[in-house]
């Protein structure tokens, strides 16, 4: 942030940006199957088949595996074709 503002950030332009991110996950991308197939990856399991995130989500198969692809593409899952498993490949927090 401070690279890209040229400041030193200080405690209130952090609190807007999170404020921002915050309400992009809870209003935009919660209701989308990316950010719940992230979440479920980070959990106690790394490994998925596409018909459990399919069923863990609530989303339709075509909207999984759509996003699936997506997060492929931009290296934060690995996706096997042949098994279906889709691996968590990049992992965002602990």
């Amino acid at each position: 942030y401070s690279e890209v503002m040229g400041k030193q950030e200080d405690i209130t332009s952090v609190k807007q940006i999170l404020g921002i991110y915050i309400t992009l996950l809870e209003k935009v991308f919660a209701g989308k199957p990316h950010a719940k197939i992230l979440f479920l990856l980070h959990g106690e399991r790394d490994q998925m088949t596409r018909e459990e995130l399919t069923k863990s989500t609530g989303f339709s198969a075509a909207a999984v595996r759509y996003a699936i692809n997506e997060l492929a593409s931009v290296g934060l899952v690995s996706y096997n074709e042949e098994t279906m498993e889709v691996t968590l490949t990049n992992r965002l927090y602990e």
